[in-house]
Order: structure tokens, then sequence, then C-alpha cells
């Protein structure tokens, strides 16, 4: 099986839609985005009025999209029972091996714009 990856060098989303991606993909089974909290102006570095709101989509001929799965990441400093959650990713599970592409639309919400860096990854 391959691995897909597209790198998120740092940058910074505004607030509203940005689309990241799509990766080419081949045969492959799961889709994925994973990112840093801790960088300068990242999701801990951010107020909880802040957050990224993201969906994996995926398409079979780059023309038309299917919603896949999502998440929502709130901005602040989150602390579990396991300590300080310095990432956050969502994976979808199994892909359709039909799909030859796959993007994620990021959505900002709240007052400020946020710094990610991250990888997203189909395998």
């Amino acid at each position: 099986m391959t691995t897909h990856t597209l790198t998120i060098n740092s940058t910074t989303l505004p607030v509203g839609v940005t689309t990241l991606g799509p990766v080419n993909v081949g045969s492959n089974s799961h889709a994925g985005i994973s990112i840093d909290r801790t960088i300068v102006g990242g999701l801990n570095s951010v107020s909880a009025s802040s957050a990224i709101l993201v969906l994996i989509q995926t398409s079979v001929d780059g023309v038309t999209w299917k919603d896949l799965c999502g998440a929502t990441w709130p901005g602040g400093v989150i602390v579990t029972g396991h300590g300080q959650i310095n990432t956050s990713s969502v994976d979808t599970g199994d892909v359709d091996p039909a799909v030859t592409k796959v993007k994620v639309i990021a959505t900002v919400t709240g007052p400020a714009s946020i710094a990610i860096a991250g990888t997203i990854t189909v395998t």
C-alpha cells in the first residue's frame, strides 16, 4: 500500500474557508489530517472563541466531491487526564477504493486567524 502525504508547512488560515489539497491518491483505505496545536499562533495560543472546523472530502474524478468526515478543533489549551493535547487530528476510516483525490476544507471561526502546520496523509 502506498502512502501519499501532503505536508502543510506553517501557514496562517484567515477567518473563513480555506481548501487544503487535493492530494492525488491510488487505491488506499484511510485518509486523515493532523496538525500541531503548539506552533506560534496555533490553536493552543488562541482563545476558545476561535476554532477550526475540518471536513475531509473525497473524489473519484476531481470534479464531484463527497463529504467523508469532519471535526471541530477548539482554540485554547486543552488538558485531559493524560496531559495537554498538542495535536489535533481526524481520520476517515475506510475510503472507497475508486477515490483518486482527497482534500480538506478548513473553516476558521471566531475573531482570530489560526496558524497550522501538519500533514494530510492517505494510506
